[in-house]
């Protein structure tokens, strides 16, 4: 009996875009088991095209929010209808391979007990050409135990949330997504599960996440907002459930691993800009560490920067 593979589909008002993505879904060389959409009290005509799909694939269910309650609690409510074994989150629109699912499968049954399963990241703008594509991982190994996990995550690699399928015992063992620290909530979720369990890597591009001008949060320019985003994730760090995995989390090079750097720089690689809002990430970095969490991680964290520099 193959797995359970819930897609979780959050939308607001991405009609345009809707047609391709649950196209790509319906059209997998095995289907899902099932595909929740969770419209957002969209207002252009998202839900005339869901009902079409839905009529014409079972496996697809549709909930309907009657007010707008935001990307983090719509995902939230998916995943606690779903019913597959393993979830994964897909955006509204972006575009899977049509073998996704069957791939994805196939790494489960090789390695079933492993936190999350992972592939080559990729991106396409708003008209569907590929922009960027990230290969960090050259190696014939397919999973990596939590230790092989962790050195990945200092050398620079990623955990592309739209690549992935993640076992929803460990997700919600975890806490699910903490709508706290909003556009890092997922950054925290699969970072502590591939630290606790390890997880699997395909080096092959299986979907694309689609780049927007607006992908990119103006949360980032507002340095009053993104500080207490990270207060919010280091308050939960100080978490006993999470004692475990804390100093790894908070190690410098996983720490500015956050995505809302990572996605900046590849929207402007060449800003100089950056220079400045880094040192003040690391001021406010230091400043947060010593505040939330003692006097003695802010000396290692000191530490560490010289031993770097």
């Amino acid at each position: 009996m193959l797995p359970k593979i819930s897609v979780i589909m959050p939308n607001y008002n991405y009609a345009k875009f809707l047609e391709f993505s649950l196209g790509s879904i319906c059209r997998q060389t095995i289907f899902p088991f099932e595909c929740i959409v969770i419209d957002d009290a969209s207002t252009d005509n998202s839900i005339q095209i869901i009902k079409k799909y839905k009529k014409l694939y079972p496996f697809i269910r549709l909930i309907e929010n009657t007010s707008n309650q935001g990307a983090v609690n719509a995902i939230k409510l998916g995943l606690k209808a779903s019913i597959g074994d393993y979830v994964c989150f897909f955006s509204s629109d972006d575009t899977y391979n049509l073998d996704y699912i069957e791939k994805k499968l196939m790494m489960i049954q090789e390695y079933p007990k492993v936190g999350l399963y992972c592939s080559l990241e990729s991106y396409i703008d708003v008209d569907g050409n590929i922009i960027d594509k990230k290969n960090i991982i050259n190696t014939s190994i397919k999973y990596f135990s939590p230790s092989q996990s962790f050195n990945l995550l200092k050398k620079g690699f990623f955990i592309a949330g739209h690549t992935a399928v993640i076992n929803k015992k460990y997700l919600i063992e975890v806490g699910g997504f903490n709508e706290k620290m909003k556009w890092h909530c997922d950054w925290f979720a699969f970072t502590t599960i591939v630290l606790r369990y390890g997880f699997c890597y395909k080096n092959e591009v299986l979907c694309y996440m689609r780049m927007h001008k607006n992908t990119f949060s103006s949360s980032f320019q507002i340095w009053d907002r993104q500080k207490h985003v990270i207060k919010h994730l280091l308050d939960e760090l100080n978490n006993r459930s999470f004692v475990d995995i804390k100093e790894k989390i908070l190690n410098r090079k996983i720490f500015f691993s956050l995505s809302f750097t990572r996605y900046y720089f590849m929207r402007y690689p060449s800003s100089l800009k950056m220079l400045s809002m880094n040192n003040l990430l690391n001021f406010m970095y230091c400043i947060l560490i010593k505040e939330l969490c003692g006097l003695r991680l802010i000396l290692k964290f000191i530490k560490i920067k010289l031993n770097i520099c």
